[in-house]
């Protein structure tokens, strides 16, 4: 009989201690989000054209301006994300371009996150890049068909 009271006494006590863990907010619940932000620090209209499985899409970055773009972690979708396109064309005045593959070598590569600036603010990650007048330097003049 002895047996069973203490028996007893430890289910409650797993029970009562099992609902009010379950009741503590936990980290998994917060929304964690990754911001993309494409600074031009050029005097230059960028164009920027990706392709990502058979879609395409076309961002403009006006000169001195920015583009954001952001994704929750958890549940978000990379789709349109200039990060991670399969190839990507960047065009300076549609005078200029450079191209980009993830294969690619540049450490210029917008398809590398080692060519962005990373920081963590509260729970958002702050990924940034920075076109800079280099990169219409080392562009390659765009030939007329």
């Amino acid at each position: 009989m002895r047996r069973r009271f203490i028996w007893i006494r430890v289910l409650i006590i797993g029970l009562v201690s099992n609902l009010f863990l379950s009741c503590i907010k936990q980290d998994v619940d917060k929304r964690q989000v990754q911001q993309y932000i494409f600074n031009n620090l050029t005097e230059h209209l960028i164009s920027i054209e990706m392709y990502q499985g058979n879609d395409v899409y076309n961002f403009e970055l006006p000169k001195r301006d920015s583009l954001v773009q952001e994704i929750e972690l958890v549940f978000g979708s990379s789709e349109g994300l200039i990060l991670y396109a399969d190839s990507i064309k960047i065009e300076f005045d549609d005078l200029k371009e450079i191209k980009y593959l993830p294969s690619d070598e540049s450490y210029r590569n917008l398809l590398h996150l080692q060519s962005y600036d990373n920081k963590k603010i509260g729970d958002v990650l702050i990924t940034r890049y920075s076109f800079l007048e280099e990169d219409y330097q080392n562009a390659e003049v765009i030939e007329e068909d």
